[in-house]
């Protein structure tokens, strides 16, 4: 297997702090460094996904929720009161 490697340089603090995590983690320093990155690209993608929803969202008009505070306390309101009459009315007829 023809595996290609590079040095890294490292400040030595990082290096200490990278070298105590993965004593904590029981894995070695690439696993370290390996995980990191891939949760960085995992955090990076949900954000793109939550960018995309929330286009998504204003693209189709929005939560209609009202513009002041009142207005979605109020519509919050009105939608559990609906839930209630759908869902649960009937327990109590």
């Amino acid at each position: 297997m023809d595996t290609e490697f590079v040095t890294l340089h490292l400040p030595a603090t990082l290096h200490k702090k990278l070298q105590a995590l993965a004593t904590e983690e029981h894995t070695d320093l690439v696993g370290v460094i390996t995980q990191l990155v891939t949760n960085a690209y995992q955090q990076k993608s949900w954000l793109q996904n939550l960018t995309i929803l929330r286009r998504q969202i204003e693209n189709k008009g929005g939560l209609k929720l009202g513009n002041t505070k009142e207005d979605i306390i109020a519509q919050l309101r009105q939608t559990r009161h609906e839930i209630f009459e759908t869902e649960y009315a009937h327990l109590y007829r």
